[in-house]
């Protein structure tokens, strides 16, 4: 991996530990000592204690660092060898200050909440999407972020920034919508700003009510469909960090490599978008590697078999026909079937798509 400390600015110390830091605590007049494990979906501290269990702290002035001089690295310090982190060229940088120095309501920039996450020691990036797009030298549009910040902190800060209905919370999937009146019911769809969306570092089961967060790069990657949509860009420093090494290059060759791992705690229908995705993005000019095509046959297709109809349906408007202009979805539709034959998924169309059968062979469209 490519620069470490050199040229790059560090985060600020936070104020709660970070996760694998050694720390103290007291609950019922006992001294506990362990490691900071993470946070669960009701924001409270968890404690791994020296035996193996967990204690719940639901204030973080309860627990202090054994030693409060030697911090835990940034996120970006422990990845693996196989990582690979790159500055971003002149281009690039312009591409994403044009993007983030955009306003959204009611009146900061996407950098400016960045660097308020930041400067409180907490990581804070660009991911998804608009890295891709950049990384293939278009315009990026979509600003989606991902940071270690706990929840239970960043709605105290969001409110601040854009007030009591700044945002919209789901705690199961770590998921955080940001911006003027998103969190106000009785407020009309034009009465609400322009949001962002903000995710936290998964730790275990995301989307369940024992999931867990914590601020592990790698294993968030892991959680992804594709090594080109797992890039995180920094732009306190201006580079993009790649965990799986392959990032970088997939997406300048548009090519779909998988980062996400089957084994790990995940709904289903999680796992079922997948071979969708990987549809949608070959509709869209993408290559998967034939790794990627055969994990996608023997890991990934019986997820998609164990959906309901309905949930099928409901994936397949989502990830291939969404957005997708009323004169185009015809085009799109024999595309996805010639794809998902490609790919060896012929059971999972006559199972649950072949009604679109009808409209791929209507003349008067």
């Amino acid at each position: 991996m490519q620069e470490r400390r050199d040229s790059i600015q560090l985060i600020p110390d936070c104020a709660t530990p970070r996760p694998g830091e050694i720390v103290l605590l007291y609950q019922g007049a006992t001294r506990f000592q362990g490691v900071f494990h993470g946070y669960d979906v009701n924001d409270r501290l968890m404690v791994r204690h020296r035996a193996g269990g967990i204690i719940p702290v639901d204030n973080p002035i309860q627990v202090r660092l054994v030693d409060p001089y030697r911090r835990q690295r940034p996120c970006w310090e422990t990845l693996p060898a196989c990582s690979h982190m790159q500055q971003a060229t002149p281009p690039e940088k312009r591409a994403f200050d044009a993007l983030l120095n955009e306003h959204f309501s009611p009146g900061p920039t996407y950098l400016e909440f960045m660097n308020e996450i930041w400067s409180r020691g907490y990581e804070i990036f660009l991911v998804g999407g608009a890295v891709r797009d950049v990384l293939q030298g278009e315009a990026p549009n979509d600003v989606d972020l991902i940071t270690s910040m706990p929840f239970g902190l960043l709605e105290g800060l969001v409110v601040s920034m854009f007030g009591e209905f700044g945002f919209l919370r789901s705690p199961r999937d770590g998921f955080m919508s940001v911006g003027y009146n998103v969190g106000n019911e009785l407020a009309r769809p034009d009465q609400r700003g322009v949001s962002v969306d903000v995710k936290n570092f998964f730790k275990f089961a995301p989307g369940t009510s024992n999931a867990e967060f914590s601020a592990d790069m790698y294993l968030d990657h892991t959680l992804r469909d594709f090594a080109c949509n797992a890039v995180y860009y920094d732009a306190i420093n201006s580079r993009f960090i790649d965990p799986s090494g392959k990032g970088i290059s997939d997406a300048r060759s548009k090519k779909l490599s998988l980062v996400n791992d089957p084994e790990f705690e995940h709904p289903v229908y999680k796992k079922a978008t997948i071979p969708l995705r990987l549809v949608r993005f070959a509709i869209l000019g993408y290559t998967p590697t034939q790794e990627c095509v055969e994990a996608m046959q023997r890991q990934f297709k019986p997820f998609v078999k164990a959906l309901t109809q309905f949930e099928a349906l409901k994936l397949f408007e989502y990830h291939i026909l969404g957005k997708v202009p009323d004169l185009e979805q015809v085009r799109v539709l024999r595309t996805a079937r010639d794809r998902m034959m490609l790919y060896s998924f012929e059971e999972v169309w006559q199972k649950f798509y072949s009604g679109y059968d009808v409209r791929l062979t209507d003349k008067t469209e």
